[in-house]
């Protein structure tokens, strides 16, 4: 049989490997691989509760925040398919792409659960969680994870079977679903790894919106699975990004030329500590 190189198992081994190392920087909170893992783990045993199976779909709606990776892992951990959705698109927009994907949980933040209200009626979901806060109709991630003792073991899953789902912006028509299977991943990872020359001491600053691809596979996915740090920002900000990256002493991190340009005009920047970088 071949090995199981799913996004579920791979993080799996990286936390039973370097349980202590730390993996995530957000606001102020930081997690180590093994809190990372039983986090994972809870949200799996709790979606699996709700009814998810192999093969079914697992949305996210919302900006940058730990919901969203813990999500998208916790999927993986169920072999279900996780659908990233542009927290920018109006409510017919994510109407359309969540029908098409078929959307059995979707896990949805507290900016962005009017527009779902708004659409609720037309959409296919069999459950809604809140990634934050609760409110009403929308139980909440953190009573979830309480309530539910770790996932005992993960669904393995082959190199073909479908990680995620990530839409096209649609300038030229509908959206379209590009199915990316967990063997794209693992091998992504591993183009990384040899073309970055990836440390495990690396941290990278993740400020890119995750559900595009460029948020959440240059340099974001290949870090954790090395056993580096994510410093992960909600969103963009120039200033956040000057300090931090001093403060963390970031290695890494990806930025479209905008985002760059509008770093290089902040007033800060010709006295900012970016020496770490790489």
């Amino acid at each position: 049989m071949a090995p199981d190189i799913g996004l579920g198992n791979w993080l799996y081994q990286r936390a039973q490997r370097t349980p202590q190392r730390r993996a995530l920087v957000f606001e102020g909170n930081s997690w180590t691989y093994a809190g990372l893992q039983q986090r994972i783990d809870r949200l799996a045993a709790a979606l699996r509760a709700g009814g998810v199976c192999h093969g079914d779909r697992v949305g996210f709606l919302g900006l940058n925040q730990p919901a969203f990776l813990e999500t998208l892992f916790a999927a993986a951990r169920l072999g279900a398919v996780f659908v990233p959705l542009n927290f920018r698109l109006a409510g017919p927009e994510l109407d359309y792409i969540i029908n098409d994907a078929g959307v059995h949980t979707l896990v949805v933040d507290a900016p962005h659960r009017p527009v779902i209200d708004g659409i609720r009626a037309q959409l296919p979901c069999r459950r809604y969680l809140s990634a934050d806060q609760p409110a009403a109709g929308w139980p909440d991630m953190a009573s979830l994870l309480a309530a539910h003792e770790p996932l005992a073991s993960g669904e393995p899953v082959a190199e073909d079977e479908v990680a995620l789902i990530m839409y096209t912006s649609g300038t030229t028509g509908l959206p379209k679903g590009a199915m990316l299977t967990h063997g794209n991943i693992w091998w992504n990872n591993t183009n990384g790894l040899l073309t970055i020359d990836l440390l495990e001491d690396d941290v990278s600053l993740v400020v890119a919106p995750l559900f595009h691809i460029g948020g959440l596979n240059v340099t974001t996915l290949v870090t954790w699975q090395k056993g580096g740090c994510l410093v992960l920002h909600r969103g963009f900000d120039p200033q956040r990004f000057l300090e931090d990256a001093a403060k963390y002493r970031v290695t890494t991190t990806f930025a479209v030329p905008a985002m760059l340009l509008f770093v290089s005009q902040h007033p800060a920047f010709a006295s900012a500590d970016l020496s770490s970088l790489r």
